[in-house]
This record gives C-alpha cells, sequence and structure tokens, in this order.
C-alpha cells in the first residue's frame, strides 16, 4: 500500500517482503519520501516494537489529520501506529484470524480495518474498543479501501471481483450498501481521481504489468 500526504508533501510505502508467506519471517517497514523530489525521508522499522510476532507483512496505510500514520500488518495481526516524529509503536493487536489488510482514516477519531470478509472499526482514543462492524451482504477478500468523492467507503474485493461501496449512519456500527462497481480482471487496491475510482490489477498469476481500471458503480 501506498499514501500521498500531500498536506505534509509526503509519499508513505508499506516495506514488506513475500518471504513472510513462504515460511520466513518477511518484514514491516514504513518508508517516507518527499512528494516532490522522490528522495527518501526515513525508514521506520515497525517489525522492531513488535519482537514477539514470528512473520510481518507491513500492507496499508492510513494518514490522520495530525499527520500520524497507521500500518496494518497482515501476518503478525496488528496496526502500527508511527507518529510525527517517526516513532512507532502498536496501536492494536487483533485477536483470531484474518489479518489486518485495507485501512482508511475517518474524521470521526476512527480506524477502518478489512480483515477477510469482515470490516472492523477501531476508535482512535480507544483501540480495545475495536467492533466487527455490521455489513449489509458479505464482502469477501477485503482488501484495499478508499473514500470516494462523494463519501462512501469503497472496498476492494478480491475474491468477488467487484467493488462495493458502504456508507454508515450510526458511527460505522453498521452500514448500508451504496453501490457495486464489478470489473474482470483480479485487483487488490484502488484509488481515486476525481470522481472516478480507479482499481489496480497486479496481475499474480501472469508476467504482465500491473495495470489500472476505471469501474463504474451500478
Amino acid at each position: 500500500g501506498i499514501e500521498a500526504d500531500e498536506p505534509r508533501n509526503r509519499l508513505l510505502v508499506a516495506n514488506s517482503d513475500r518471504a513472510a508467506f513462504q515460511g520466513g519471517a518477511g518484514q514491516a517497514m514504513l518508508g517516507v519520501y518527499d512528494l516532490t523530489s522522490g528522495d527518501r525521508v526515513t525508514m521506520v522499522d515497525l517489525a522492531a516494537v513488535n519482537a514477539e510476532a514470528n512473520a510481518y507483512f507491513a500492507n496499508d496505510i492510513a494518514v490522520g489529520e495530525d499527520g500520524t500514520a497507521y500500518v496494518t500488518d497482515t501476518m503478525a495481526n496488528v496496526i502500527y501506529r508511527v507518529d510525527s516524529a517517526y516513532e512507532a509503536s502498536v496501536l492494536h493487536r487483533f485477536d483470531g484470524d484474518g489479518g489486518p489488510n485495507g485501512i482508511v482514516y475517518d474524521p470521526s477519531g476512527l480506524l477502518l480495518v478489512a480483515r477477510g470478509g469482515t470490516l472492523w472499526k477501531v476508535p482512535l482514543d480507544d483501540p480495545a474498543g475495536a467492533t466487527e462492524v455490521a455489513l449489509p451482504e458479505e464482502v469477501p477478500g477485503q482488501d484495499g479501501m478508499v473514500w470516494t468523492s462523494d463519501g462512501r467507503l469503497a472496498i476492494v474485493s478480491s475474491s468477488g471481483n467487484r467493488v462495493v461501496a458502504l456508507r454508515s449512519s450510526d458511527g460505522w456500527a453498521t452500514a448500508e450498501l451504496a453501490g457495486v462497481a464489478p470489473y474482470e480482471v483480479q485487483a487488490t487496491t484502488a484509488a481515486v481521481a476525481g470522481d472516478d475510482v480507479y482499481v489496480v490489477r497486479p496481475h499474480f498469476a501472469d508476467e504482465d504489468p500491473p495495470s489500472v481500471e476505471r469501474v463504474a458503480f451500478e
């Protein structure tokens, strides 16, 4: 995952290692780059604050209004917090299966986190109070997530070949369906440009380079 933090002219990059899925330890780092020049500002070793884990895989990033970064680790089953001084800590540790994947920041003061077929909300003032969001229908293989220009949460269902848009009227205790955008080739994450939503196709199963596709909600 990557996140453009335009107010602070930074590009944040989740640095991980596929060895975590092949019996190795992998890694979890957060790379920070100057958004204009591309120069590296720092590389934060997230795994260093979570030494008890057996494997690591930094996956996705969200940035709060104050510049704090939140990074999911799918293998270690945690969310890291990285403050503006680039000091890292573990914000929340999930129990059970379904490592965290996609993550977005909600200005109401919470994080929304994809975990397999479930969506969770994590209050920043009480991370231990994380709860599962009641969804209107099953959304399998939840991967990358973005906010659309009109305020919907768009979740890429990598195993369902569709983007599912949700809204909530109760602080994300529950969610309502607000649109579905199908696509044909597997996608893992999405980006917003104006009013348009694009999915990223990684082409894991072939040698073609990654590509993007604009999707339309029905």
